[in-house]
């Protein structure tokens, strides 16, 4: 939960100027924030943009399509277009896509995917993470996205009879 008061006192302490997407180990971190950092690739590999407003998501800085192989803008940013955001690509009259400025940018297929995405312009734009049904990040969530999920009867895992037959220490 970003209002938390831990994640509070680890954005005050360890990434005061930016988002945990671009947070850094830093010197003499803590045990906990270490244990955290070695799971930042994992954790940002699965989270999304959820788009309200538009107004805190950089259409080329942040993964925001709903595509599931890879929800980043694959077209070429223009250069006067450095730290755009999706409000942007939002009509001020209407509260939809600007249909002229999405043909004018992106790719068709983009745009076709752009256009499903819902806009909730009372809303804030939100990170989630991909594939809870809650959008909450949780071990299990990670687990899952390492190895697969082993209730899925196509899990591309099959070696679970070995790993949990492996000897490890109890903790």
């Amino acid at each position: 939960m970003p209002n938390s008061l831990i994640a509070r006192v680890y954005k005050a302490r360890y990434y005061p100027k930016s988002s945990f997407i671009d947070a850094s180990m830093g010197n003499n971190s803590s045990f906990c924030w270490r244990s955290i950092m070695a799971a930042h690739g994992l954790i940002c590999g699965g989270v999304r943009r959820r788009i309200g407003n538009g107004n805190s998501t950089l259409i080329w800085g942040h993964p925001w399509m709903p595509d599931t192989g890879d929800p980043m803008i694959q077209i070429q940013m223009p250069p006067q277009l450095a730290g755009a955001l999706v409000s942007g690509l939002i009509s001020e009259d209407s509260g939809t896509w600007d249909h002229s400025i999405l043909t004018d940018i992106f790719l068709l297929d983009d745009v076709v995917c752009i256009l499903k995405i819902p806009i909730s312009p009372n809303y804030d734009d939100t990170w989630y993470w991909f594939g809870d049904p809650n959008g909450c990040y949780s071990v299990k969530n990670g687990y899952r996205a390492i190895v697969g999920d082993h209730t899925n009867p196509h899990n591309s895992f099959d070696q679970w009879n070995l790993m949990w037959k492996l000897k490890v220490p109890p903790k």
